[in-house]
């Protein structure tokens, strides 16, 4: 290095970097006071005095001085000690080092000492009759898509509560401005905003708008909820020890700006949230403070084509929930025991369904001995009925929201007991056969289009209240983590089918099962055509919303209830979802365990416990109470399982929960199927007269796929909620296509390789295609998923 006279003549060659930056420049000339004999007292004015070179810039001399004067202060006031200025920067560096182009740890700490909630009201006085102002944030971002009047700003499938934003930007005489601009930006129903999502495809939940002739502007969007900032570093660590929380109230964002007057920063809290009068980073103001109301205004609703949802309020932010347009009748005036039944009958429906297909099991033996056919060519009646039921609702889910549910109800229920009919004088098992499959497609519907009416019936706040008292006496349900969705399943069903029509078939034959299938179909009939009216609203001519009040409007009108023209790909559409892998691989997991757990330990009963213990069909109809013992206790705790794991994790995670977490449960419920598919085979093959512990094992077994089934759906559809009805048609279709081949070997399976080897087999796959994919999910759901958090 080159001797300069900058830095007194010589050239620092052995130093690194940053030393020798130091040495480049040489300092202004500068008359500095004499600094002698520095006390506690003077010490102040002497840093102020060598600090007051800043002629040309008074404002910074200002700023300057207070500074040091204030800052000095504080120390002597404190009597800060050395250990604590010691922690004081090495905090602030920790700050700094946090920070990002993302995260601005520095803007954070200032938020949550008030610096920045004084700040903004210093720059920018309320002027008489004006909207107050609010801090910024870290998330606004000028990335973000114009829309025109009454258009969403948030994308399809975006979580929350659907919202109408509407109002009028006025001056402060009262007059309406034209052409502002409002630029609004909020978290979806996660407490997330978009630039906080790692695989973000587009700004979502923000847009920008221009105001009409009259100053108006609305917009729908999701309700904002309250969510936690950034807690992980210095911040947190701060907030934590001077014991406060990390939470915001639930907000929304609103920049206006117009060239003839000056630019508004603004935002909007909601009375009811949590976190309201405590706001961690203190930008609420009682004049920014609006309430949510409801309302089903059925012409608001026609106005901005709102098809479900909303409160509104003129002219602030709002949430309006599942208005009557698109929905039963009219919700406000429909009889909660109108739709109560019309629930009910739907209920019902979908326990038929595999009601239905397991009915005929006990009766393998007899039906054999009619036909002139072995148990296991028997079997298949009820095998082919099974992947009927999983092929049928990809055809009947789109007939349905084209034709409407009710000719759905009624087509299905009368052509079933049409159906049952022809099973019952079959004199020949192919004859049987056809009729079989047949009446499994178009009993079909019932286990797949529940959830919707479910939806259409009732506003969510409402369905899971109606639902717990009234049907858990009969039927298992899961409630989903998305809006709009209930999965009503009848969970022991396909055991109790074979319970009952055992006893049937031993006393009255085989026959009778399918005569009283078609009773029971005719029933179904009746109390459709008299009780169920169109859920799917039929938009009129002229566009009116109208509710039908006479009988002949409700139930004797038939027509298309979608203008939208017929898709083939809409049969095949839900099956698209194995792209994902955070559908297919809990699906798959969860249908190796359906196989053996539900398929093979129901219609193998009669083979296994028929040649081994010589059962009548009564006899063996009344193996089934040990899966029906442990289905229901398995659906109720699974889902308290479930629910558990999520709480936890979200009140230790401040706030935030991922899917994934949820799928530690399912582990449970694996060790419970492996428990019982061991206890099923070894007590089995150990067995030389007839005892209860095999049936312990079902118990078992059931008990475990019911808690699986839980965790896996859910998982699925908390990690995609905008697909939720078409998960449940893929899972449906997945589940019985394993449940229709597995009949076909695993009778080979059991007598090459006997009871116990074949429980070996059982949970040799089990372990490697149900738990092993759960597992990798566990580990590296994150990065292979792509799921709405």
């Amino acid at each position: 290095m080159a001797p300069n006279a900058q830095t007194n003549g010589f050239a620092p060659l052995d130093v690194n970097e940053n030393t020798r930056r130091k040495w480049a420049e040489a300092p202004k000339e500068h008359v500095a006071p004499a600094m002698l004999d520095l006390t506690i007292e003077n010490i102040t004015q002497n840093v102020i005095a060598v600090n007051s070179n800043v002629q040309d810039n008074p404002r910074l001399q200002h700023i300057i001085t207070k500074l040091i004067q204030v800052s000095h202060d504080f120390v002597r006031d404190v009597g800060l000690q050395f250990d604590e200025w010691e922690q004081a920067w090495q905090y602030l560096t920790r700050v700094g080092q946090i920070s990002t182009d993302v995260r601005h740890e520095m803007v954070l700490l200032s938020d949550i000492l008030g610096i920045s909630a004084l700040v903004d009201s210093i720059s920018f006085p309320t002027a008489p009759g004006s909207t107050e102002s609010s801090i910024l944030g870290p998330f606004h971002d000028d990335d973000a898509h114009f829309f025109g009047q009454g258009e969403s700003i948030t994308s399809e499938g975006t979580i929350g509560e659907a919202t109408l934003v509407r109002g009028t930007v006025r001056d402060i005489n009262g007059n309406p401005v034209e052409k502002a601009l409002i630029d609004v930006w909020e978290t979806d129903g996660n407490g997330v905003y978009d630039l906080e999502y790692s695989e973000k495809e587009g700004p979502d939940c923000r847009g920008k708008l221009w105001t009409d002739k009259g100053g108006n502007y609305a917009f729908l969007c999701v309700r904002p909820v309250a969510y936690p900032i950034s807690n992980d570093g210095p911040v947190g660590e701060l907030l934590r020890t001077l014991n406060r929380h990390w939470y915001r109230p639930a907000h929304m964002h609103f920049m206006i700006l117009h060239p003839e007057h000056k630019k508004l920063i603004t935002a909007l809290y909601s009375r009811d949230s949590k976190y309201i009068e405590s706001d961690t980073v203190f930008g609420v103001k009682q004049s920014l403070i609006v309430d949510y109301v409801w309302t089903e205004d059925l012409e608001l609703a026609k106005k901005y084509e709102i098809k479900t949802f909303t409160r509104q309020v003129d002219g602030r932010p709002v949430l309006w929930e599942n208005i009557t347009e698109g929905r039963m009748l009219s919700r406000s005036t429909e009889t909660d025991e109108r739709k109560n039944s019309n629930l009910f009958i739907v209920s019902f429906h979908a326990f038929m369904t595999t009601f239905t297909a397991a009915s005929l099991i006990p009766a393998f033996g007899l039906l054999a001995a009619d036909f002139g056919k072995t148990v296991q060519d028997a079997s298949y009646l009820v095998s082919f009925a099974v992947l009927m039921l999983g092929i049928g609702p990809l055809v009947w889910n789109p007939f349905s929201n084209h034709y409407g549910r009710r000719p759905t109800w009624l087509l299905s229920t009368a052509l079933s007991l049409i159906c049952n009919i022809g099973c019952a004088k079959s004199r020949s098992y192919g004859a049987m056969m056809i009729c079989r499959i047949l009446t499994a497609f178009f009993i079909s519907p019932g286990g797949a289009l529940g959830s919707g009416v479910v939806s259409e019936c009732f506003f969510s706040h409402e369905r899971g209240q109606k639902m717990a008292p009234y049907y858990t006496r009969v039927f298992c349900y899961i409630q989903k983590a998305s809006e709009a969705n209930l999965l009503i399943y009848p969970c022991f069903s396909p055991a109790t089918g074979p319970l009952v029509m055992g006893a049937v078939a031993q006393h009255l034959g085989w026959q009778w099962i399918y005569w009283i299938l078609a009773i029971l179909n005719g029933c179904q009939f009746i109390a459709y055509f008299f009780f169920s009216p169109e859920t799917i609203w039929v938009k009129p001519a002229d566009g009116t919303p109208q509710n039908p009040t006479s009988f002949r409007d409700t139930y004797l009108k038939f027509g298309r209830v979608s203008t939208k023209p017929f898709r083939r790909r809409e049969i095949y559409e839900s099956l698209l979802l194995l792209k994902h892998a955070s559908i297919t691989l809990p699906a798959f997991s969860y249908t190796i365990v359906f196989a053996f757990a539900s398929i093979m330990m129901t219609v193998e009963i009669p083979q296994i416990f028929g040649s081994k213990f010589g059962f009548n069909a009564q006899q063996l109809g009344l193996q089934f109470i040990g899966i029906i013992v442990g289905s229901i206790p398995g659906e109720f705790i699974g889902g308290t399982i479930s629910d558990l794991l999520q709480n936890r994790q979200r009140k230790n995670n401040q706030g935030k929960v991922a899917p994934e977490n949820r799928l530690w449960g399912s582990y449970f419920g694996f060790s419970m199927v492996i428990v019982g598919f061991l206890v099923f085979t070894i007590q089995l093959q150990h067995a030389t007269t007839w005892n209860i512990t095999p049936l312990i094992g079902l118990a078992f077994a059931a008990f475990g796929n019911q808690i699986i089934t839980t965790i896996l759906i859910t998982y699925a559809v908390d990690c995609h909620p905008q697909h939720a009805d078409r998960i449940g048609v893929l899972v449906n279709a997945m589940r019985y296509l394993w449940g229709f081949i597995g009949p076909f070997w695993f009778p080979s399976m059991i007598d090459n390789l006997s009871y116990i080897g074949s429980g070996g087999v059982m949970v040799g796959m089990v372990v490697a295609f149900s738990v092993c994919p759960v597992i990798f999910l566990q580990l590296r759901g994150r990065k292979v998923a792509s799921y709405a958090a």
